[in-house]
């Protein structure tokens, strides 16, 4: 990654639809060197059922030998979940001040 010293944003646009008793699903971030080795990982956080809007993450990288990143988004186990995911965007940071405000999502009920 070209500029690993700089925090990064990624945000999506989500709803969940239906979940079941465990209905969740989370964010998993994978960190890679230049030779596609996986030199570790970092859990982002997570959505749950009533989920509605625009979560936003920050994330850093581990080390200088991060080069990508691959970011998983799974159901726990026994979920149930049903849920959209749009407008994703992952970049750097450049100007603190410019960064529109992280939405936190909106739990229904």
């Amino acid at each position: 990654m070209p500029e690993n010293k700089q925090r990064y944003f990624f945000s999506f646009f989500t709803e969940v639809a239906n979940a079941g008793p465990t209905g969740a699903a989370e964010i998993y971030l994978d960190e890679f060197d230049k030779n596609n080795n996986r030199l570790g990982g970092e859990w982002l956080g997570g959505f749950y059922e009533g989920t509605f809007g625009m979560p936003g993450y920050l994330y850093q990288p581990s080390s200088q030998q991060v080069d990508q990143v691959m970011i998983d988004i799974y159901s726990l186990p026994g979920a149930n979940i049903t849920f959209f995911g749009s407008n994703f965007y992952f970049g750097v940071i450049n100007n603190r001040k410019r960064l529109a405000p992280i939405i936190n999502l909106l739990l229904g009920d």
